[in-house]
């Protein structure tokens, strides 16, 4: 960062040579397979038709949790192999450091690593169980804004 590069020596050594990084990662929400248990064990849910994907979610219902039933015990499960689309996912990583010689030999390196920078809620998957209570419905996330700072010495 050319910042305080026409200023006095002392405000250069502070304020100037700053390193900054950072790495943006956005993905779409990976598809998941509605299931639900029978008598005779896990298979797909029936598909019941209507929009699977909701405008207005929260993270009770996710998705249409109308659209799906647990398949009978006597057939198979007719919705589709990774019918709900997950939450995206969205994280900010800035690193920012400095390098100082105080002597020659000696190198100092003073370092701040932010993950998760602006502490974007990233949900992970939602329920898609058709059998449980909890069936469209999120209930954890990535982990919030996590702050590292170090501090090296060289000599």
């Amino acid at each position: 960062i050319p910042i305080a590069r026409n200023w006095n020596q002392i405000g250069r050594a502070i304020l100037g040579d700053w390193q900054l990084s950072g790495i943006t990662r956005y993905q779409t929400g990976p598809y998941f397979t509605v299931n639900g248990n029978t008598s005779i064990g896990s298979r797909r849910a029936d598909y019941l038709g209507g929009d699977v994907q909701l405008d207005d979610w929260t993270v009770q219902r996710y998705f249409n949790t109308a659209a799906f039933a647990p398949a009978p015990a006597t057939q198979r499960g007719n919705s589709g192999v990774g019918i709900v689309q997950g939450p995206p996912l969205q994280l900010w990583d800035i690193s920012v450091r400095k390098e100082f010689k105080p002597r020659e030999r000696i190198t100092v390196r003073v370092q701040a690593d932010f993950f998760n920078v602006f502490n974007k809620a990233n949900l992970r998957a939602p329920s898609t169980d058709a059998s449980s209570l909890s069936f469209g419905a999120i209930s954890s996330s990535g982990p919030g804004r996590n702050i590292q700072l170090g501090l090296k010495v060289t000599f």
